[in-house]
């Protein structure tokens, strides 16, 4: 994210409560679910909706990350990726 973007999402943690918006998370995320399904059935402008719901979705991430503590979210982040890598690595093939 930008620094703007991530002083507006600082502006709407302070402004929320976590509970309020963990509620909006989940109801993003179901959006996101059903736009996913569109978009594997072919539905027309569903791949148009996905992104605005991909967006939606990171936005609230990006909440949930500053109230739950950021640190330790991006070191769990760290962690899945290095594991993810290793994994990729196990297999024998790479793609960069």
């Amino acid at each position: 994210m930008t620094d703007k973007q991530e002083a507006a999402i600082g502006q709407i943690v302070r402004h929320y409560t976590y509970d309020q918006q963990r509620d909006v998370a989940v109801e993003e995320c179901a959006e996101f679910i059903q736009a996913v399904c569109k978009c594997k059935r072919g539905k027309k402008g569903a791949f148009e909706n996905l992104k605005e719901e991909v967006a939606d979705v990171l936005i609230m991430a990006a909440q949930m990350r500053q109230y739950i503590g950021a640190e330790t979210v991006d070191q769990i982040i760290n962690q899945k990726l290095k594991r993810q890598l290793d994994r990729i690595m196990a297999e024998g093939r790479t793609k960069t």
